[in-house]
């Protein structure tokens, strides 16, 4: 199917979801995919950088790897922080406890000390 540069650039974008880099028209030129109406010597010169796409040599997509990680240590770190809490509130109880107890020692003990 041969189609002119724009509906090329239009149907490319339908399918992949991004415009078409300058390669990659001009890749499509080379295969015949498009209709060139007059083939000029001077180079194609794009305006817009409508063209350039994600595939640009500057442009590092994230991995599903990185984004798997991120959400692991995201995850890690959350539980982390709720055992921490956990066991900071464990000590508290326990110490509220043992002070308790060792006051009523006292207590009973001092009782039972002046009833001699």
């Amino acid at each position: 199917m041969i189609m002119n540069r724009e509906e090329w650039i239009d149907y490319y974008e339908s399918i992949n979801g991004h415009k078409p880099s300058i390669s990659e028209v001009y890749e499509a030129e080379k295969n015949g995919d498009i209709f060139v109406i007059s083939e000029s010597s001077t180079p194609l010169t794009v305006e817009s950088q409508d063209y350039i796409s994600n595939h640009s040599p500057n442009y590092r997509k994230k991995s599903a790897w990185r984004s798997l990680w991120n959400a692991l240590t995201f995850i890690f770190s959350v539980l982390w922080g709720l055992v921490k809490l956990a066991f900071s509130l464990a000590l508290f109880i326990v110490n509220i406890i043992l002070t308790i107890f060792f006051f009523f020692v006292r207590i009973i003990g001092f009782v039972f000390l002046l009833s001699r």
